[in-house]
């Protein structure tokens, strides 16, 4: 099977270089490295086209830079459809790879036709030197993820997926602005029962305060964001239901979790907007369904304390 791997790049002179050196040392070579810069303001895109001159991967890594930035949303779809592997890797900027990322998940995929979408465990490292192994055990374990009621909870990042090429062009005709690619693949995935994770780390998940997403989570924190949110999510699941329907992957399973999702979306809209306390108190019977437990006393906070 033929490999692609698809970098987003923005600032990230930091630490790209790292990121580079771990794919070009893969046990298993990469057929192409699509690497995309979403103009870059600092010297991202310049350090990547040394290196590429540096080890001479003219053939088979290609760097571009877009003439308007896009976001890294948009960014990684439009990468990940250019992709011309069997598999795809999509690969964060600041991260690094164990050598043999792409041979284990390959063999994986090759031996598993019915994975479409496969994860693995990452070990997320600090600032201050910590590391913690996550989310599983590291037993070595192929595991198969089955739809939960609270699935806007996803503990695997996108920097450990492998997909194959014809599921994600089949699933990326439902992606939206600003739907992450891996949430998208990790839900669709496991409402068709194509999703699996091997419980090992394979790669080094760097974690720091001034990530794009770890921005845009704090600034989720207010009631005007937290509503649309929901309008966000209530979209998200609309989309994986028109999917299901349209490849007749409909469960009694899947419909019972779809429409308690939408029963909680609705309940916890109308209590964020009428500021009702029975509203609230009636969200205790969705408890399941937040990606987070005490996002349901956030809830409380945000309509009587914050505002």
């Amino acid at each position: 099977m033929t490999i692609s791997v698809v970098i987003s790049t923005y600032n990230g002179e930091s630490f790209i270089v790292e990121q580079l050196d771990s794919i070009r040392m893969q046990s298993k070579q990469p057929n192409e490295v699509l690497i995309l810069d979403d103009i870059s303001s600092d010297n991202t895109f310049e350090i990547i086209e040394k290196y590429i001159e540096k080890y001479h991967l003219e053939k088979t890594w290609k760097l571009s830079q877009n003439r308007i930035n896009k976001g890294w949303r948009r960014n990684f779809v439009e990468g990940m459809l250019q992709a011309e592997g069997d598999l795809v890797f999509p690969c964060d900027q600041d991260d690094i790879w164990e050598c043999d990322k792409l041979e284990i998940l390959t063999n994986i995929m090759e031996k598993n036709a019915g994975i479409n979408v496969l994860t693995t465990n990452c070990k997320a490292f600090y600032d201050n030197g910590d590391v913690i192994v996550r989310p599983m055990p590291e037993n070595e374990e192929l595991i198969h993820l089955n739809p939960v009621p609270n699935y806007f909870n996803i503990k695997y990042p996108g920097c450990t997926y492998c997909v194959r090429r014809s599921y994600l062009r089949k699933v990326l005709k439902y992606w939206q602005n600003d739907y992450p690619h891996d949430l998208l693949l990790f839900r669709f995935a496991t409402f068709d029962g194509t999703l699996y994770s091997i419980n090992k780390s394979l790669i080094r998940w760097r974690r720091h305060s001034n990530s794009s997403y770890t921005k845009e989570s704090m600034e989720s924190k207010t009631l005007k964001n937290k509503i649309a949110w929901i309008d966000f999510a209530n979209r998200f699941t609309s989309s994986i239901e028109e999917y299901l329907k349209d490849e007749s992957y409909e469960s009694e399973e899947s419909i019972r979790i779809i429409k308690r999702t939408k029963d909680w979306l609705l309940n916890r809209y109308t209590f964020l907007n009428s500021r009702r306390i029975i509203k609230g108190v009636k969200l205790l019977k969705y408890l399941d369904c937040y990606p987070r437990k005490r996002q349901y006393l956030g809830d409380w906070y945000l309509v009587f304390v914050k505002k």
